[in-house]
């Protein structure tokens, strides 16, 4: 009795993550990411496709930055830097996103990517933490030569 109890329960609970998995992906297909995030908050690939949609926003708001400085022409966002707001998003969904994937290679371009245009002019610690990030993405991708390669010229320009 306890046996058949305990292999529905598991089928039970087996079910509800495929079941909220499923519906979480379709979610975020449908451009709702917010809800599929909630209801899977484990998916790194959720967080990851709300960074790429808040990179293209940043994208945005540097061209309305742009334009504020036009005469006569004002910009879509209220806020005095919208660029750097949604930038900072960027970088916490990227660090989630790592950190609920620690080995997926691409997730560190990024960050490093994020970190290094959050500052242009970067000191030595902030260097280090994109040096770091790039090395982590080359040795788990140790067959991809781009990965080396951007980290080699990373490393020459820091030098």
């Amino acid at each position: 009795m306890i046996k058949r109890l305990s292999i529905l329960l598991f089928s039970l609970i087996y079910a509800a993550i495929v079941l909220t998995t499923f519906a979480a992906d379709r979610l975020a297909a449908m451009g709702q990411i917010e809800t599929a995030i909630k209801l899977d908050p484990v998916n790194a690939e959720l967080y990851f496709r709300k960074y790429e949609l808040l990179n293209l926003s940043s994208r945005e708001a540097e061209g309305d930055e742009a334009i504020s400085k036009s005469p006569g022409l004002k910009p879509r966002a209220s806020s005095p830097n919208p660029a750097s707001d949604i930038q900072k998003q960027c970088l916490q969904l990227i660090k989630h996103a790592i950190d609920l994937r620690p080995l997926w290679p691409e997730y560190h371009l990024y960050y490093a990517s994020t970190l290094e245009q959050m500052t242009p002019g970067t000191n030595f610690i902030t260097r280090q933490v994109i040096l770091g990030e790039l090395k982590k993405a080359a040795d788990l991708k140790p067959y991809s030569p781009s990965a080396r390669k951007i980290y080699e010229k990373h490393l020459n320009s820091y030098e």
